[in-house]
Parts: C-alpha cells; sequence; structure tokens
C-alpha cells in the first residue's frame, strides 16, 4: 500500500525537476534528487515486501495482488511520464512512444488473459518465472538512468533488449495461461492461484 502511495508522490516530485534550476547546466549535483531517493524506496519496498511476507509467513492472495497492483502502477506511471514528459531536458533519456505502448499492451493482454482464465476455471495457477523477475528489476532500473542522463542511442541501447525481453516474457505467460484453461468435459487440473 505505501508503494502504491508513493507512485503519485514520484510523479509530482519529477514533476519539479523540470521546473528551471539555478543550475544552467543542469548538471546532477544542481538537480533535486528527491524523485531518484523516492523510486528507489519504491524498488526496495517491492523486493523487502514479499521476502519478508515469506519469512513470517503472512502471505495472503491480496497482498500479492497489491504487489503486482504497485509494480505496475508505477512502472506505467514513470514511463509515460519519460515518454511524454522527458523529451526536450538534455539531461534525460526519453522513453520512446513504441515503448511505452509495448508496456500497455502487455499489461492489457495479461490483465484480460488473467480475467478470463479465472471466469473459466475458478481461479489463477501465479507462476513468477525468471524471465518476468528480470524484466521488472531491469524495468526499474531503467527510471534512474533514464532520469538521470541522457543516453545515445537509448532506443537500440536501453529499450531495443529490453522490450524484446518484455515482449518473449509476454508470451511465455500468456501460453501459461492457455495450458490452464480446461478443455472439453475434464474438470479444471492444477490448483488455483497462489500467493507470492
Amino acid at each position: 500500500m505505501l508503494r502504491l502511495v508513493l507512485v503519485p508522490v514520484w510523479f509530482l516530485a519529477a514533476e519539479r525537476t523540470l521546473v528551471p534550476s539555478s543550475d544552467p547546466e543542469g548538471s546532477l549535483a544542481g538537480r533535486d534528487l528527491t524523485p531518484l531517493l523516492i523510486w528507489l524506496a519504491i524498488g526496495i519496498s517491492d523486493v523487502l515486501d514479499g521476502h519478508l511476507a515469506r519469512r513470517w509467513h503472512v502471505e495472503s492472495r491480496a497482498g500479492a495482488t497489491i504487489d503486482a497492483v504497485a509494480d505496475k502502477a508505477a512502472q506505467i506511471v514513470a514511463f509515460t511520464w519519460l515518454a511524454l514528459r522527458a523529451p526536450g531536458h538534455a539531461w534525460m533519456t526519453a522513453v520512446p512512444l513504441w515503448f511505452l505502448l509495448l508496456l500497455i499492451a502487455r499489461d492489457a493482454v495479461l490483465l484480460t488473459g488473467s480475467l478470463y482464465v479465472r471466469a473459466r476455471r475458478g481461479g489463477v495457477a501465479v507462476v513468477h518465472r525468471w524471465h518476468g523477475k528480470l524484466a521488472s528489476l531491469l524495468l526499474f532500473a531503467v527510471v534512474p538512468v533514464a532520469t538521470s542522463l541522457d543516453v545515445p542511442s537509448a532506443e537500440l541501447a536501453l529499450f531495443a533488449p529490453l522490450a524484446l525481453l518484455v515482449t518473449l516474457s509476454t508470451v511465455d505467460y500468456f501460453r501459461d495461461g492457455l495450458r490452464q484453461l480446461p478443455r472439453g468435459r475434464h474438470p479444471p487440473q492444477g490448483t488455483p492461484e497462489s500467493p507470492r
């Protein structure tokens, strides 16, 4: 829940960085680092909450759902801001619009697919795979890089490999959802959704 609250706080802090500072060069030393610190808090809480929930045996479906919603909200808000607000600022790397649309399409496919499987099967067996965790980690890592540096050839250097990973991960999760759909008159197989 704290991570969800921090998302609009990050947005407001990021908006403040667009106001011209007293430093004409726009150097890192002359800029407000509040958005970076908030983003680090969002990322660290993402790592810690699941670890602590498993360690203290307090996992729940509600917690896993809120965790996923907070991750997606943080990513979509940050990448939308970087795609629409960052262009033209010399010290930032703008996210290509096609990459933002890819992230939105990914989330739409996964949400629609999970709702469909849940309706047909009564539950969704959620399996977190390495590629999904890696994609999420890299998406979080790109934000501080993009808000601190103007990376030349960013579309090729940063976003093309990440787009490939996001696409392959989405396809694998989509296939996993198809495998969970009941076939014919046989009863549903597997176990319903389990928390992280």
